[in-house]
């Protein structure tokens, strides 16, 4: 493969593949001069060679395009991540670009635990961590559990309200119990444009990926300013 000794910014505007991620690991690990890494979305940002491969670059400060979704919360990868980047990430003017891609539920407090205490490290060690959502945020309500929890808080909170605040997009999932009240502290869709309804499994028949014109605008509760649509969820 080819090297590149003195290059200091790498872009990519795609996505990679899992063998052009390849491609790219051997690139960050080649490039001792490296400084940005800017990619659409990474998609596998917990693949093992990949991380190792960010950790030992010594001169690595900007990375953009990192994808956060449950599957990174719940194998670890953010933790192993976090510890990748320890060894010379305490230095100033380090900087995180994550593309968040969670559904917002009833375990979402517990799902985005790690987040939590990654987000902690980030500010102790003064990195500065910038967020943008995929193109619709999921709010999921289809489903009825035992306890309802109020909403998150902190850092984490943060970053919901950020993403909230920046969609254009949102698809809320019904048929179960709605998120706790203390929610609407921290969803606000101000710039809202588009709401699309999907209906579980087993509320709508199993039917789930029908698109309906559920009702006009004028007859829907509580639709956020600026709001020209509500449609049946998107196949």
């Amino acid at each position: 493969m080819w090297t590149f000794p003195a290059l200091e910014d790498c872009r990519a505007p795609f996505t990679p593949t899992p063998l052009s991620l390849k491609g790219l690991t051997h690139i960050v690990s080649s490039s001792p001069q490296l400084t940005t890494l800017a990619v659409n979305n990474i998609s596998d940002c917990g693949s093992p060679g990949f991380i190792a491969a960010l950790g030992k670059s010594m001169r690595l400060t900007t990375i953009r395009g990192l994808h956060i979704t449950e599957r990174v919360l719940k194998k670890g990868h953010l933790a192993e991540l976090q510890r990748s980047l320890d060894t010379h990430w305490s230095k100033e003017d380090m900087r995180d670009e994550f593309v968040f891609d969670c559904p917002i539920d009833h375990n979402f407090g517990d799902l985005t635990r790690p987040l939590h205490t990654f987000l902690e490290w980030a500010r102790r060690v003064g990195a500065t961590v910038e967020w943008r959502s995929v193109a619709c945020v999921t709010v999921d309500c289809s489903k009825e559990p035992s306890t309802v929890f109020p909403a998150v808080r902190g850092p984490v909170a943060d970053v919901v309200n950020q993403l909230a605040k920046q969609a254009e997009e949102v698809l809320l999932m019904c048929g179960g119990t709605p998120l706790d009240e203390s929610w609407k502290d921290v969803l606000n869709f101000p710039n809202v444009t588009q709401l699309w309804i999907g209906i579980s499994p087993i509320h709508d028949g199993g039917q789930r990926g029908r698109q309906q014109r559920l009702f006009s605008r004028s007859r829907a509760p509580r639709v956020p300013p600026g709001v020209s649509g509500v449609r049946g969820q998107p196949p």
